[in-house]
């Protein structure tokens, strides 16, 4: 949250842009586990959820740096630059980050890796 907190202070938010932006971060922070079905977002979308989960795998696509650039570029291409998705986006950021500091790791380099990136 302190990324997201920074960002808001070098944009200068008013006090409303602040409770959207702040809202969309935590919605931002599951979308990475969009191929997982037995999350709350994977749920509501389970058929594209669990194509991604046998197709992928879990901490690949969804988790990695092409799927971030992807979604937020698509996002300002289509609704141009926005707190909303800024919002969406640092979550997404955020959860990566904390997935790479599990044992596990995240494919941070997919679909060019499969190598798995963690933070000690």
């Amino acid at each position: 949250m302190f990324g997201g907190w920074i960002i808001s202070v070098l944009l200068d938010f008013t006090f409303i842009e602040k409770v959207v932006y702040f809202t969309c971060i935590p919605i931002g922070a599951l979308l990475p586990d969009i191929d997982r079905v037995d999350t709350k977002l994977g749920h509501l979308i389970k058929p594209l959820s669990g194509w991604l989960n046998k197709t992928v795998g879990h901490r690949t696509l969804t988790h990695s740096l092409f799927f971030i650039t992807v979604l937020y570029y698509s996002a300002i291409i289509a609704f141009g630059i926005n707190i909303v998705f800024t919002g969406l986006m640092i979550g997404c950021v955020m959860h990566v980050l904390f997935d790479m500091m599990t044992p596990a790791g995240v494919s941070l380099l997919y679909p060019l890796s499969s190598k798995r990136f963690k933070i000690n």
